[in-house]
């Protein structure tokens, strides 16, 4: 939705559609005249926003924005603004063109986005899961940042070559990994493999990994994404559970 009104030079209303109407609820007799700061939350006003606004607009040409600006009725609605000084045929300022979309639906469905993001990664974190891709065409694998956290390393790279990666596993597991993933590559179907890695502490570190391969209408296979999870401690409990067991017998 979109609504377009002009302003004079001191911020006032000077002109009025149905378009705005249906924006901002007011109607062309409630509105016609009043100061634009009537459209700003107290914080944007508090922050002297409206006047800021259209010195901008008139030094730079254009001003635009995005935030929550207030309709009749103090109903709140995400905005996406833009104000353009207006000129007459001598160039003499005269006023200002104020275009407004509304983007509430946009800003929601964003917010939500991220809000799933944020329990996904907290969720990954506390079961200490990382997600990668890898593009055999590229011969580049894409890893989260809790695959470095997972190995106890700063997350600074998160782009790797395959062979980069492999490099990453333990040497007696390296082959059988390998192994698997071209198994996966050749079928393509679903795999999962375990091997063992070593933290930057020289701690030996246990990881199960899923990979997902995708194919074209050729059937060739163009990604690979999946999971890996770090299951060290499940490792080691199952360990030290096998360990008491003959002592409990004894």
């Amino acid at each position: 939705d979109y609504a377009i009104h002009m302003l004079d030079l001191q911020g006032h209303v000077s002109t009025w559609n149905e378009g705005a109407r249906r924006l901002w609820g007011y109607t062309s007799e409630e509105i016609m005249g009043s100061d634009f700061s009537v459209f700003f939350t107290p914080e944007d006003l508090a922050s002297r926003m409206p006047d800021r606004s259209l010195r901008i607009a008139e030094s730079k040409g254009r001003y635009a924005s995005e935030g929550w600006r207030l309709a009749k009725g103090r109903k709140m609605f995400w905005a996406e603004t833009v104000i353009s000084p207006i000129r007459d045929a001598k160039g003499v300022h005269t006023g200002f063109a104020r275009i407004t979309r509304d983007l509430t639906e946009k800003k929601k469905a964003e917010d939500a986005l991220r809000e799933t993001q944020l329990r996904l990664q907290i969720a990954q974190d506390i079961a200490r899961i990382s997600t990668w891709t890898w593009d055999p065409k590229l011969d580049q694998v894409e890893v989260t940042d809790n695959w470095r956290k997972n190995l106890g390393e700063l997350p600074e790279r998160q782009k790797m070559s395959f062979d980069q990666w492999v490099e990453s596993i333990h040497p007696n597991d390296r082959s059988r990994v390998q192994d698997t993933v071209r198994s996966g590559m050749t079928s393509g179907t679903p795999y999962q493999v375990t091997f063992r890695t070593m933290r930057a502490d020289s701690t030996e570190c246990h990881m199960r990994a899923w990979g997902q391969p995708y194919v074209d209408s050729a059937g060739r296979v163009i990604k690979i994404t999946g999971v890996t999870q770090d299951i060290t401690d499940q490792v080691l409990a199952g360990k030290a559970m096998a360990d008491a067991k003959p002592r409990r017998e004894a």
